[in-house]
């Protein structure tokens, strides 16, 4: 076994249904998974948020999500439900995929191969995320697609800090650049931004 589930509980309601109680899952033994992580960088007076996909040891007793029960996440591979994020109803996690942030997953979606879902990401209905996918940012999807090799969500670009622009204590008054990086599989996309 790679976890098992304890005895912390959440209780959520999904969009259709009754209240699910879902339990935290905590590694029973060690294995490197993969995450997505956002980053900030501050250089030059310049922000960049920075997705990367890091390695990460999962140690026996390192706490995780959160499952309806143990359907929702294999016991086999590297996957993982980290964080707040959780899984319930059918939905699976399975292969090398990993599920973090506030990232949540119902209905009948399944996470398979080295899909990657994180932040504020909902995905309900019979989505499937196949192949290096990626789910980041904020999104709501609940039809019935399958997605292979796509990056999927909504990256909310706020005003800079007053590091930025030190003339204005408004953030809404605030003007500068930033630049929003997605690094796959050794390809960078990269978006520049006006304020």
């Amino acid at each position: 076994m790679k976890y098992i589930l304890t005895n912390e509980v959440r209780k959520v309601k999904p969009r259709k249904g009754k209240q699910v109680v879902l339990y935290r899952i905590r590694a029973t033994r060690n294995f490197t998974t993969y995450s997505f992580k956002r980053k900030i960088r501050f250089k030059d007076d310049k922000r960049t948020i920075v997705y990367e996909i890091e390695e990460k040891l999962v140690k026996a007793g390192d706490p995780g999500g959160f499952v309806q029960s143990e359907k929702n996440l294999s016991q086999k591979g590297s996957c993982w439900i980290d964080d707040e994020a959780y899984a319930f109803g059918s939905a699976v996690v399975r292969d090398d995929a990993y599920l973090g942030g506030k990232a949540r997953i119902g209905d009948n979606v399944k996470l398979l191969d080295n899909t990657k879902v994180v932040d504020n990401i909902q995905l309900g209905g019979n989505n499937k995320l196949t192949g290096r996918s990626k789910a980041i940012g904020e999104g709501i999807y609940y039809d019935n697609g399958t997605y292979n090799n796509v990056c999927l969500g909504k990256i909310e670009v706020k005003a800079p800090s007053e590091k930025t622009n030190k003339k204005s204590k408004d953030p809404s008054n605030s003007s500068g650049k930033i630049k929003i990086e997605i690094q796959l599989g050794g390809k960078k996309i990269v978006n520049d931004f006006e304020f």
